[in-house]
């Protein structure tokens, strides 16, 4: 009852014509934010806390948390929405983690990565002339006031140079310096809480991650680095497109950078306008983020919808291109580290497993958890007889359920917890790009395929193995993915009785 009462109180505060928390419409003062964060922050922990009140492992439990799951997911994209900035960016970070978090959170706070609240042109102008420092007429001719895009830390400003260039202008939003000390102290507080109370669902290990990654979003001198890396790795690939950036009009707040007409990789119907074939824009996704993981290692860490474009090649009619957008957050692997990598995939997809299990244990990942990679990776155990791709069997499928039931969310936190940083963030990028080239029409099998060539390929660029060596791991994949799985799924549909022998 006291829950309850407790719950109704703090309820009654964060609805409209209550208490300051909520009806206050001042959102850019710290005390009044990080206030909000806590009250709502607060009514998570008592509906969780309500939910576990049931039997462990009850199906009256589970169902509670499902709801519990549900309700906290929207108050926390109802915050990110209200705050935006920090916020935002915190809420797409979640809506990420498909591989750590229940699936309400990243289902609900996918919704932050839709255009998010606008400054007024007044204040980005005032902005822009400040790191330029001079007039907005010294430097452009036209300077659009809407803006046609709006993210969680900037929002882009179409424009046309003194020059006649038509470029895009990246402002960074004015209070969003200030607001990230006070919004980071928040976020922090509210994690330690809830990590107290609910010892289970303890991300706070996940804020320095999170932390390093917004400190360097914020620089946007950085991103142009970042931009002017990727599109050197990509200068032989014509259907990879980085914007370049106009660095005489950019700063560590406005990024100045040719503007692209494009179609959103999820926009099916703009797709279809521009005449681009999704399964190709595809293919193209899967290879680009490929050789940028596996070949380069060199991770961009938020290929979300907004920040991909597909558009027709320059002088074709036929063939797409690829945008990428938004080099803010990227990731660095170490030489060594991109070899295991790539020769964890290498063994995963070939099923080599005494090389894979060596291969894990090199990237700092027990043998005994190597299973556990082979299913967060390919969807599969290491063991499972299905072709890359396929799904397993129902036998197997139900082999899984009983192995893992009675895993507990702890034990799911402390294994991702375990993993190396590096791989969590790969994992991230993989999950994303995943989703969006199952929304295109791609299959996990094409993109196995590249992942398996350029895996074979960057297990030995650096360890000084012979060229034919080399070719030759590149084309033992190639032939295990292409005949020998169709062969084993061939035999598994009309020989059923040899199944068990075909891994």
């Amino acid at each position: 009852m006291l829950a309850r009462a407790t719950a109704r109180r703090l309820a009654a505060a964060t609805t409209l014509g209550g208490a300051s928390v909520y009806a206050a419409n001042d959102t850019d003062t710290g005390a009044i934010r990080f206030s909000r964060t806590l009250a709502y922050g607060a009514l998570a922990g008592i509906d969780y806390k309500r939910a576990s009140l049931h039997p462990p492992k009850s199906d009256e439990r589970a169902a509670a948390m499902t709801l519990a799951h549900e309700r906290s997911a929207n108050r926390l994209l109802h915050v990110c929405r209200l705050h935006g900035g920090l916020y935002n960016k915190l809420g797409q970070f979640v809506s990420s983690m498909t591989h750590l978090l229940p699936e309400p959170y990243t289902r609900v706070l996918a919704a932050c990565q839709d255009r998010a609240p606008t400054v007024a042109f007044a204040d980005i102008r005032a902005l822009v002339e400040i790191e330029l420092g001079a007039p907005l007429d010294r430097h452009f001719v036209e300077f659009e006031t809407e803006p046609v895009a709006a993210a969680s830390l900037a929002q882009v400003h179409r424009a046309t140079t003194a020059d006649g260039e038509r470029v895009a202008v990246k402002v960074q939003y004015p209070a969003l310096a200030k607001q990230v000390v006070s919004d980071t102290r928040a976020v922090r507080c509210v994690a330690w809480l809830l990590a107290r109370a609910f010892p289970d669902y303890g991300y706070e290990w996940l804020l320095p991650e999170f932390e390093e990654s917004i400190s360097q979003e914020l620089d946007f001198e950085r991103e142009a680095r970042n931009a002017a890396r990727t599109a050197a790795l990509f200068a032989s690939e014509p259907q990879v497109h980085v914007p370049f950036v106009v660095g005489a009009l950019s700063t560590r707040r406005v990024l100045t950078m040719e503007y692209i007409d494009g179609a959103r990789l999820d926009d099916a119907p703009a797709l279809a306008t521009l005449g681009l074939r999704p399964a190709e824009v595809a293919r193209l996704l899967s290879t680009a983020f490929t050789e940028l993981i596996l070949t380069h290692g060199f991770v961009h860490c938020d290929p979300h919808p907004g920040n991909l474009l597909a558009r027709p090649m320059p002088g074709s009619t036929s063939r797409a291109q690829l945008v990428v957008l938004d080099h803010g957050m990227y990731r660095s692997l170490g030489a060594g580290f991109r070899r295991d990598y790539c020769g964890l995939w290498t063994a995963l997809l070939t099923r080599d497993h005494s090389a894979g299990r060596a291969a894990a244990a090199a990237l700092g990942v027990p043998a005994a958890e190597y299973d556990n990679l082979s299913l967060l990776l390919t969807f599969r155990t290491a063991t499972s007889t299905a072709a890359a791709g396929a799904r397993m069997s129902a036998g197997e499928r139900a082999r899984v359920r009983e192995r893992f039931k009675a895993t507990t969310a702890a034990d799911v936190n402390a294994f991702l917890e375990r993993l190396p940083r590096d791989l969590l963030f790969v994992m991230r990028a993989w999950a994303l790009v995943r989703s969006l080239n199952r929304s295109l029409g791609g299959t996990s099998r094409q993109r196995f395929l590249i992942i398996g060539d350029a895996a074979a390929r960057g297990t030995a660029a650096d360890a000084g193995v012979l060229g034919w060596r080399r070719r030759w791991r590149r084309l033992r994949v190639q032939l295990y993915l292409r005949v020998w799985e169709a062969v084993a799924a061939l035999m598994t549909r009309h020989l059923p009785h040899t199944r068990a022998n075909l891994g």
